[in-house]
C-alpha cells in the first residue's frame, strides 16, 4: 500500500483558551522550524501540535463556546472564583476560573 501524501499544519492552542491552525508547511522540517519560532516568540505558555492531513484536505478547526459545555445551573458544584465571583471549574491541584482564566489555589474557591 502506498503511503498517501500528506499536508502538514501546526495546531497553536493559545493558553489553552484559543485555537489557530497555522499552514500548510512544505516539508517536516520548516513546520518544525515554525514551531521553533513561535515558542522563542511566545513563550512555553501554548500548546504546539502537529496536525498531518491527506493531500488537499483543509481542516477547519473551532472552539467550543462557554454556554456550550458549561454545566447546568443545576450541576453547579456551588464554588466561585474569588477574584472575580465567576462559577470556578476544579482541576485536582488547581481551579481555573472561566471568565479569568487566573488559576486560583483551591483555599481561595468558597461557597458560593
Amino acid at each position: 500500500m502506498a503511503d498517501v501524501e500528506k499536508d502538514l499544519y501546526i495546531l497553536f492552542i493559545w493558553g489553552d483558551v484559543d485555537i489557530s491552525l497555522r499552514g500548510p508547511y512544505e516539508t517536516e522540517e520548516t513546520r518544525t522550524q515554525a514551531a521553533v519560532d513561535f515558542r522563542k516568540e511566545e513563550g512555553d505558555q501554548h500548546g504546539l501540535y502537529r496536525l498531518d492531513v491527506d493531500k488537499g484536505t483543509k481542516p477547519d478547526v473551532f472552539n467550543f463556546g462557554g454556554g456550550e459545555v458549561e454545566p447546568d445551573e443545576n450541576e453547579d458544584e456551588g464554588k466561585y472564583c474569588a477574584t472575580c465571583d465567576e462559577t470556578a471549574t476544579y482541576d485536582p491541584l488547581i481551579i481555573i476560573c472561566p471568565k479569568c482564566y487566573n488559576p486560583i489555589p483551591s483555599e481561595k474557591v468558597a461557597p458560593k
